[in-house]
């Protein structure tokens, strides 16, 4: 059997042939531990519910997110390529009028 274990801000599986399953832990059916990792497997992301809904099921204590995408700042070696890549394009560009005259 298939429990699910409910932490602080996150949630694990639990099997009763491999881990030692507590009063807390929640029964889920098969049918939504299937349909969960079938989500999973095309790139969906879950987290706990901030209120569950008791009875709901595996649903009721997970949901789907979209997860917000920080821009990291540039790293200085990222900055020192741009100012690599201007300055070939600025010696690039004054070459030409060099060769040009």
């Amino acid at each position: 059997m298939k429990y699910l274990r409910l932490n602080e801000k996150s949630f694990d599986f639990l099997y009763d042939d491999v881990h030692e399953i507590l009063k807390t832990d929640i029964l889920i059916s098969e049918k939504d531990y299937l349909e969960f990792f079938e989500k999973q497997g095309t790139n969906k992301q879950f987290r706990k519910r901030e209120n569950p809904q008791l009875g709901g099921g595996l649903f009721g204590y997970v949901e789907e997110f979209i997860p917000e995408f920080v821009e990291q700042p540039k790293s200085e070696l990222e900055s020192v390529k741009e100012q690599l890549k201007e300055m070939q394009i600025a010696f690039s560009e004054l070459t030409k009028l060099v060769n040009s005259k």
